[in-house]
């Protein structure tokens, strides 16, 4: 008999987020950009799932979250809605998993 694990609120919200991405390269499949965008912004979340550690975390909602949303903004796209709700839990968990990196981040002064 197996037993269902249910994952904390990171992992289930990183979850959700690659099973967002791969409809959207599904959905998307002719369109390289948008999908090499998709894939660039997932393509460590599987490592961080397996070997968490707060500072690969940090990395991905400081720098590769945002590239992705640079890379979006530069075709003059949107994230897919659903990512919002998958972000604002791994916002919370930002804050309450790192909080030195969210401290420098909220104290940041962008030019």
């Amino acid at each position: 008999m197996s037993t269902i694990v249910h994952a904390d609120p990171l992992h289930q919200a990183f979850l959700e987020l690659l099973r967002w991405t791969l409809l959207e390269v599904r959905n998307r499949s002719g369109d390289s950009k948008l999908c090499f965008a998709h894939a660039d912004h997932m393509h460590n979340v599987p490592g961080l799932l397996a070997d968490f550690h707060p500072d690969r975390f940090a990395y991905y909602w400081e720098f590769e979250r945002p590239h992705f949303l640079r890379a979006l903004k530069a075709m003059g796209m949107q994230p897919p809605d659903p990512f919002n709700d998958s972000w604002n839990i791994l916002e919370d968990e930002y804050v309450r998993r790192c909080p030195s990196s969210a401290d420098a981040q909220r104290n940041r002064i962008d030019p």
